[in-house]
């Protein structure tokens, strides 16, 4: 293998290494309209479904809470659910009924769209919801960061955001999502106003018939490739080193 040559591979292995590393814009390929979410519901309080038209919801404390998708376009429909209820719906009905944002522009829901670029909106969105201005009476306090979450076995890298609404106002909501698949690794949002509504709900699982190991792994698989590809490039630069002092 001359100098030329082994540069060549070094260059090539560097391409595949970030096409493998770097996580595709919108919706990830875990959710699709074959996927199926399931969250232990850790906590809950009677409520009523307004938007998603579902009605009462009675549910019991360390139940579960499903989300079969059926459609994955701008928005993620498919059928939620919780407790009593079953309903067709979608993800922004269903962040306004379980409170999984905030009130009425940041309603990231169940699931996000991946891609640095998709995070970085759903950041800035995040903090404009809860901005100190006239006539929004949802300011607050908004605070993002990114945390490994381990739930079980698995450990998920995750963008999470915590909300408190400023007084009198009384909503205080903890969101995490995965960066990988998109999806909510837990909650806790509650809020009051002539009864107290609390969720706590922590991911289950993933299942999609289409793509093989859906449940999150321990660390997301794009972070393994990305390993394995700076290894490769590792051991080529290593054998390039040596070939340049043998010349």
């Amino acid at each position: 293998m001359n100098r030329r040559m082994a540069l060549s591979v070094i260059v090539m292995m560097f391409m595949v290494s970030v096409g493998l590393t770097t996580i595709a814009t919108g919706y990830s390929t875990y959710i699709d309209n074959e996927t199926v979410i399931t969250w232990n519901v850790e906590k809950i309080t009677n409520f009523t479904m307004w938007y998603t038209e579902g009605g009462y919801c009675a549910a019991l404390n360390d139940s579960t809470m499903e989300f079969s998708a059926s459609n994955v376009d701008d928005e993620v429909s498919g059928t939620l659910s919780i407790g009593n209820v079953s309903v067709a719906t979608n993800d922004t009905m269903i962040a306004l009924d379980l409170t999984l944002g905030v009130w009425p522009d940041w309603l990231p829901g169940l699931i996000i769209e991946v891609g640095q670029n998709n995070i970085n909106t759903l950041n800035e969105t995040a903090y404009a919801a809860a901005e100190r201005i006239a006539g929004n009476w949802m300011n607050g306090t908004m605070v993002s960061k990114y945390e490994n979450i381990t739930i079980g076995l698995r450990t998920e890298e995750c963008i999470v955001f915590d909300y408190l609404q400023d007084s009198p106002g009384t909503q205080v909501t903890h969101l995490a999502y995965s960066l990988s698949s998109g999806v909510l690794v837990e909650a806790n949002t509650t809020v009051t106003f002539t009864s107290t509504y609390l969720l706590v709900v922590s991911l289950s699982s993933i299942n999609n018939p289409t793509i093989v190991d859906l449940t999150p792994p321990p660390f997301p698989g794009i972070i393994l490739a990305g390993i394995i590809g700076g290894g490769l490039i590792a051991v080529i630069v290593l054998i390039f080193i040596q070939i340049s002092r043998r010349k």
